[in-house]
């Protein structure tokens, strides 16, 4: 019998675990009966339709899958809520700069984040085949299990770009270096999550407006033009038009 990566039990009957909880599903397929997944290989693009989201059969137990409930619960509640006027932080010169995370608990969000991050890393489906956290993947198993992440160990920043051309997607996650730093890339709809996985301090540039336990939190705004974000939509868009998948005059 196939083992429970959480627990490590081989006793357990595994169960449909969700990566992304299936709540943020909802908002990518808005009043449709189901979200549209792509997979785009070099022999052409797979087409599905999915009702739930994406859940992974390989990973959890029920009873372990049930120790992410709270953190997910909260997570999607952030993410989801609809932020406006009420919200908006601005900067001394009245430019407005991001949202005002009131409701986000800092130990819950970052909880979220980090399972999230490795269920990832863990899961067998092709949509997070690049979520590889190396050494890391055991360290936040021990936090997830022990609790209480510290704001820079695995620091994190939340961004909210402007002016994207598909919103409420959900793109698969990606590992980049940012001043020699890895950051692993989180998809939610409309928001992107950053996370350290690097030993090394946090960029001079994101400990502003990193999550932090002791302060206001914030979903940075940041435009979309020229983005690492924009130009893979570009190039997906190219890749689909050549089979097919994309009206040419769109």
């Amino acid at each position: 019998m196939p083992t429970c990566r959480f627990c490590k039990s081989s006793d357990k009957k595994l169960i449909k675990a969700h990566v992304i909880p299936r709540s943020l599903f909802k908002l990518v397929k808005k009043d449709e009966n189901y979200s549209v997944y792509f997979e785009a290989r070099q022999e052409g693009v797979r087409r599905d339709f999915k009702q739930a989201g994406l859940y992974d059969e390989n990973i959890l137990c029920a009873e372990c899958e049930a120790r992410f409930s709270n953190w997910d619960a909260h997570g999607s509640a952030v993410i989801s809520k609809p932020r406006g006027q009420a919200d908006l932080y601005r900067d001394p010169q009245g430019i407005a700069c991001g949202y005002h995370l009131k409701d986000a608990d800092y130990e819950l969000f970052m909880m979220f984040l980090l399972g999230v991050i490795w269920r990832a890393s863990v899961s067998t489906l092709q949509f997070f085949r690049q979520v590889q956290l190396g050494v890391h993947e055991q360290r936040i198993l021990t936090i997830l299990k022990q609790g209480g992440p510290a704001p820079d160990t695995y620091s994190a920043v939340l961004i909210h770009p402007l002016g994207q051309r598909y919103p409420g997607t959900i793109l698969p996650s990606w590992k980049g270096r940012i001043d020699g730093v890895w950051f692993q890339r989180l998809y939610f709809p409309d928001v992107i999550a950053m996370i350290k996985v690097d030993q090394r301090p946090t960029p001079a540039i994101f400990r502003p407006i990193q999550l932090r336990p002791d302060r206001d939190n914030y979903l940075v705004f940041l435009p979309y033009e020229r983005t690492a974000e924009e130009a893979y939509f570009n190039e997906m868009r190219s890749f689909m038009k050549e089979h097919s998948l994309f009206d040419t005059n769109e």
